[in-house]
Parts: structure tokens; C-alpha cells; sequence
């Protein structure tokens, strides 16, 4: 670090190392070939070396970074409440989840994960037929509630810095990736 800490103890001296965390988050599917970046992501550190949590908040550009820390272990857990808003979850996924299910459309691993919102680890037609009921306002929630963050929760050594920490998230029921900050304001 470029800025120890020293810390001097009868006649002593220490030089305390301190580390810092950094990164973003980003909604898992990309618009016009950009990340779209997710606000108020809260990010919860918690170690051997504090007294009581640490909490920080993505930006409006997705950007968050965690002072500096001393060494030692530490997890960092991701939590989003965040609306999906209306218009997102449409028959277009209910369709697309459809196809997937007989091999009709490919998916990838995000997409699967969006569509699969009755949380059995697959994403069938009976996701497909849960997402067109809440389309057309007949649920209003789904199993596998209303997101998922890629990763949930991460373990660190602080022993260096550690840059581009980055975060995915995904909406349930949205596997077109449709989802944007303007209809999550929306709803």
C-alpha cells in the first residue's frame, strides 16, 4: 500500500499495512454493447479485524470501493432491493424460455438463471408459463424471488489490494435481458 499506516508503541515502530477493495456492478446483459450499471448495490464487509460491519453502496455508475482495511480475512455479502419495474417481465420471455426448453433458442448461463423463477436449478415450460401469468398480472412474484448477484458473497485474504471486484446482476423472468434504471423507476 502506498500509504502505511505507522503506529508507534514504546518507542517501537510499526507500520500497519491496509488494503481496499474496488469494483462495479452491471446488469448481466449488455445494451448497445455497454454495461448497464447497477445504483445502490450494497455491499457488506465483515472480518477478524472490525467491531461491526462495513457498508458500502454502488453509484449511479455501478463504481463502489471500501476504505482501507487492515490485513487479515474479510467476506464481503451482496444485497439488492432494487424494483424490476414494469415491462420487463413480458410474454417475449415467456416465449423465449419456451423455445429454450425445447431446444428451440439457446441460453446462456445468465439467461437460464433469469429463467428459471421457480428456483428447481431448470428452466422449463412451466417457467415459461409462470413468467406469461405474471406478464399479464395473474401472479405477482416468483419463487426464486426478483434477483440474483453473480457472486452473492466473496472471501478475501487482504494481504494487497484487490481491483474490479465486479458484480452481475439479474432480474428473475427476464431472460431477453430487457431490464434497464429507467423501467426499474417505473414500477
Amino acid at each position: 500500500d502506498e500509504n502505511p499506516e505507522p503506529e508507534v508503541n514504546d518507542g517501537l515502530l510499526t507500520i500497519i499495512q491496509q488494503y481496499y477493495i474496488d469494483g462495479s456492478a452491471a446488469y448481466y446483459m449488455q445494451q448497445d454493447s455497454q454495461d448497464v450499471p447497477i445504483e445502490n448495490l450494497v455491499l457488506t464487509l465483515m472480518g477478524e479485524s472490525l467491531d461491526e460491519p462495513y457498508s458500502v453502496s454502488t453509484d449511479a455508475d455501478g463504481y463502489y470501493a471500501f476504505p482501507t482495511f487492515l490485513a487479515g480475512d474479510y467476506t464481503v455479502t451482496a444485497s439488492y432491493d432494487g424494483a424490476v419495474g414494469e415491462m420487463v417481465i413480458t410474454p417475449y420471455d415467456a416465449s423465449l424460455t419456451a423455445q429454450y426448453s425445447i431446444f428451440l433458442y439457446a441460453f446462456d448461463t445468465y439467461q437460464q438463471a433469469a429463467a428459471d423463477v421457480n428456483a428447481d436449478g431448470n428452466a422449463t415450460t412451466y417457467d415459461a408459463a409462470l413468467m406469461a401469468q405474471y406478464s399479464v398480472g395473474l401472479i405477482n412474484e416468483f419463487t426464486a424471488g426478483r434477483w440474483i448477484i453473480d457472486p452473492a458473497q466473496r472471501d478475501y485474504s487482504l494481504l494487497d489490494n484487490f481491483t474490479n471486484q465486479d458484480y452481475q446482476l439479474i432480474a428473475i423472468g427476464d431472460p431477453s435481458g430487457n431490464w434497464s434504471p429507467d423501467t426499474s423507476s417505473r414500477s
